[in-house]
């Protein structure tokens, strides 16, 4: 089966993903018992969870960390996904519910465009990077929630110049399956 770990970038993201996998239960569910915050210290900044709430029938942020809350400029702890502008918002959902779906992790990489101090904006080409990581949030039952991790680095990645240049920005894979059409990255091996 292919791994996610295939498309991460950052070494960062790919020791979280190691770290989870290594909490898996004997059902094969990561549940949010099965850490501790103080484990997660390294990452803890910039992971959020996400648990699908049916009375609001969204995504509600259970955590939101500080490194998010400090970029956005506000924290979203309690909040649903509807927080955000609307179009991100449905990928943010669509993202969390393909992970919870079919409990594959879904990698995400967004260009980022640099305004220089002369306030021209350059074409750079750095890119963050976004784990979603399906989970369940309770001792018992089905994958319900996600966790989500943006590395806090942001970086050139020639293996993803030429898709993010050719592309709005943004691409994502979920498990086997590139969302975007010419995604770059390796399907597994």
């Amino acid at each position: 089966m292919p791994l996610a770990a295939d498309r991460l970038m950052s070494e960062s993201a790919r020791s979280l993903l190691a770290f989870l996998e290594g909490c898996r239960g004997p059902d094969g569910i990561i549940r949010r018992h099965s850490f501790h915050p103080e484990q997660l210290r390294e990452w803890l900044g910039g992971i959020g969870i996400l648990q699908w709430d049916a009375g609001r029938d969204d995504f509600l942020y259970r955590l939101f960390g500080t490194h998010l809350a400090q970029n956005l400029g506000r924290d979203l702890t309690g909040h649903t996904l509807a927080a955000w502008p609307p179009d991100l918002a449905q990928i943010m959902r669509e993202q969390a519910s393909v992970a919870v779906d079919r409990g594959v992790t879904v990698v995400a990489h967004y260009r980022f465009h640099v305004l220089k101090r002369s306030g021209v904006v350059e074409n750079g080409l750095l890119i963050q990077e976004k784990m979603v990581v399906p989970m369940a949030y309770t001792d018992e039952g089905p994958l319900d929630s996600v966790l989500v991790y943006v590395g806090q680095e942001l970086a050139d990645i020639p293996e993803l110049r030429s898709h993010m240049m050719a592309t709005d920005g943004s691409c994502w894979c979920a498990g086997d399956r590139s969302v975007c059409p010419g995604c770059p990255l390796p399907l597994g091996t």
